[in-house]
Formats: C-alpha cells, structure tokens, sequence
C-alpha cells in the first residue's frame, strides 16, 4: 500500500473533487520531480480560459480561439493536431478521479496555510501510467520525459480542504520504464486563488482571444 497504514474512511473520487466544477477561476502550478531534474510550469484560469506558461511556450486556450507564442516568437494559432487534446487542469482532476474510484484518508496536512484531509489510491503501473498519459496539459509531454531510478509506488494523492472541500493539490506517481530500465515520474499539480484568479495576458493576445 502507498504510504504505509492506510485508514478504514473511503470516499468516491467523484464526489470528493466535485466543487472543483462550481470554481470559475485559478491560478495553478504543475511540477515534475525525478531524481535530480525538476521541471516546473504555471498559468492560470479564467473566464473560460487557459493560460500556461512552459520553458518552450505559452499557451491562451479558450474555447473558440486556441493560441501559443513559441520562446522568442510570435502569438499565432495552435496547430488543430496539438490543440485538439489540451485540457484545463481542473479537467484532469476529474479525470483522474474516473481512474479512482473510492480514496481512503490517511492523514492531515498544510497546504498554503489550509487545513487539508490526504486521500490516497493505489494504482496499478498501467492505470497510473495511463493516468499522466490523459492530462492533456500544455508542455505534459516534455514533464513525462523526466526519470530516475526510484521505486516509489503507483498512486494518486489528493489534498482536499477540510472546510471548502476544494483540491488544494494532487499528486501523481507513476513507475515506467526508460531504455528497459525501471525509472519513476512524479508530477504534482498545486491550485490556488479559487474564484479570484485573472488572465496574466497582454491585451494584443486578449483581442485575438475575442475578451
């Protein structure tokens, strides 16, 4: 089991993760750890828009308009090959938790100053691997290629606000294997400023956004 002595108090995933629906706004932060390679990218949501941030490119996703301005370019719009399968992160959230059935509580913790209740699943290697797989998340591909030889276990973490029932993290670990050797990726995604966050855009990339 994932984290040794697991408590008896399950959820479903489903209900568990089912205000992040209602949130309309957030700011967000992705970051992948293995071994001594750490890789990080950021960005926001609101008014029905995606903003992320990455080493290579930045990305404005909305539902009519999909944009990235590659390191150095120009906004243009995003190839319809690779805009097809970009998802939200509070997207991923749900989907992980059709991946998790029934989460089981094992501790309590701080997150951003906020009480949160830690709940675990324990995957299977195929299942936690399809999980990262799914994200569709701008710049996913480069934090999947991250490895190290650890052999943590297969799981989903998810640190949910004891008082606002709201996902304050989720953290993914996956073992794979990398030239038939066995290497692990962790991505932890983080959420804060629920209902507050605002696009951090120019106002050229606004008006192509249609805002």
């Amino acid at each position: 089991m994932l984290f040794g002595a697991i408590l008896l108090q399950t959820v479903p995933a489903a209900d568990l993760v089912a205000k992040m629906k209602d949130v309309s706004s957030y700011q967000y932060r992705v970051t992948a750890i293995a071994g001594k390679d750490k890789r990080i990218y950021q960005g926001e949501y609101a008014d029905a828009t995606l903003h992320t941030v990455t080493p290579e490119a930045e990305y404005a996703i909305s539902k009519t308009k999909r944009l990235t301005q590659p390191k150095g370019g120009e906004w243009e719009q995003l190839p319809r090959l690779r805009a097809r399968a970009i998802h939200a992160p509070h997207e991923w959230v749900a989907q992980l938790a059709a991946l998790s059935p029934n989460l089981k509580k094992v501790r309590s913790d701080k997150v951003q100053g906020v009480t949160v209740d830690v709940w675990v699943y324990d995957l299977e290697t195929a299942v936690a691997q399809k999980a990262m797989a799914i994200s569709g998340l701008p710049g996913m591909a480069e934090l999947l290629g991250l490895s190290d030889g650890t052999k943590t276990k297969n799981g989903l973490l998810y640190y949910v606000g004891r008082a606002d029932k709201l996902v304050y993290r989720v953290e993914l670990r996956a073992d794979a294997e990398v030239n038939q050797a066995p290497v692990q990726k962790i991505v932890t995604l983080d959420f804060t400023m629920f209902n507050r966050a605002k696009l951090i855009l120019p106002p050229k990339v606004l008006e192509m956004l249609g805002r």
